[in-house]
């Protein structure tokens, strides 16, 4: 299974914040090594997003200049991912299949940890983008809500 981790709130110290999330996201690769992902909501009013994903291993998206931008951000909400990926789950390869998955205007990401044993019947109800059956969590929540 894979390996989730974060955090909400405002930090008070960003280096440790930083230091912190990096030593979590590394030690996720125990739960995860088929990629890595992370996304961040800024603090402040600019509502600024960071959002990256790659088919490699948390130890190595850490040393991405990608991830130097976390220590500056100074997100409110950040969400890291290290993907084992499972049946249903697409090859991690092909980035569209990786976590985290995100709204059409990026202002929701999901992380998502198991298996959807019902996609095969979700799947002819929601469009999809990826071969992650994690998704059909985001499209279900992005669709308009239909009475029964």
């Amino acid at each position: 299974m894979c390996g989730i981790g974060g955090y909400i709130g405002q930090s008070k110290n960003q280096k440790v914040t930083y230091e912190l999330i990096t030593h979590i996201f590394n030690h996720l690769e125990t739960r995860g090594t088929d990629a890595a992902g992370i996304y961040g909501i800024g603090s402040g009013k600019n509502d600024a997003i960071i959002y990256h994903k790659e088919p490699i291993k948390s130890s190595e998206f850490i040393k991405l200049p990608m991830w130097a931008k976390v220590q500056t951000f100074d997100p409110s909400v950040l969400l890291v991912h290290a993907r084992a990926t499972s049946p249903n789950g697409g090859h991690a390869k092909y980035n569209k299949n990786n976590h985290p998955f995100v709204s059409s205007d990026k202002r929701i990401g999901l992380v998502h940890n198991g298996n959807i044993n019902e996609i095969d019947f979700l799947k002819k109800k929601y469009q999809m983008f990826s071969e992650c059956d994690s998704e059909i969590l985001l499209r279900m929540y992005e669709a308009p809500f239909e009475e029964p």
